[in-house]
């Protein structure tokens, strides 16, 4: 399954479908654990933010509807990570640390949000090049790899695919052409 954050995948997580929690979590864990690196969480409290996140996703999802027009879904995620994060970093405050002890903050508010929303476009371009893989012929999608994202010449990733000069130019033409309308589909979520 793709990562996105689309209807069908929110409402297989709302039903309890164990296939749609696992693609939920093999998608989001790498943003979980990033996130919790911009909030300066340490390793293991990196896992636990992951599991915490996870089961209160977990909790609303049986009566959560996803409605667009209240606002978009890595916003109200974003939202969830941060509590959990901050609980957890409270609770480390309760343990007595000193504030010495604590990582100092290196970036205010205003630069972590728009890493988070580099680390989601770029969450979002790992998923629509899986989608676009799934979406096309293999021998297409090796051409449009190899010459746009590899920067092989077009005689090199005509050579290795076995494919024509010209059907190397179609491959990257058509993959492009879908590819953006991935990206288009999925950044609305």
């Amino acid at each position: 399954m793709a990562f996105s954050t689309s209807k069908s995948l929110l409402s297989k997580i709302g039903h309890g479908d164990k296939i749609g929690w696992e693609d939920f979590y093999r998608a989001y864990a790498p943003l979980i654990w990033l996130r919790g690196g911009d909030r300066n969480l340490r390793h293991e409290e990196k896992k636990d933010l992951i599991q915490e996140v996870m089961l209160s996703v977990f909790g609303i999802a049986p009566s959560f509807k996803y409605d667009p027009g209240k606002g978009r879904f890595r916003d109200f995620l974003r939202t969830v990570i941060d509590r959990r994060a901050f609980d957890i970093l409270r609770k480390r405050d309760r343990a007595q640390e000193s504030l010495e002890d604590l990582p100092p903050f290196s970036e205010p508010v205003v630069q972590d949000d728009h890493k988070w929303d580099l680390e989601w476009e770029e969450q979002i371009k790992k998923e629509a090049l899986a989608e676009l893989r799934s979406a096309i012929e293999p021998n297409t999608y090796q051409a449009f790899e190899l010459y746009a994202i590899e920067k092989w010449s077009a005689l090199e990733t005509a050579k290795f695919t076995g494919l024509s000069l010209n059907s190397v130019y179609v491959a990257k033409s058509r993959a492009m052409e879908k590819l953006k309308s991935i990206i288009k589909e999925l950044s609305k979520q």
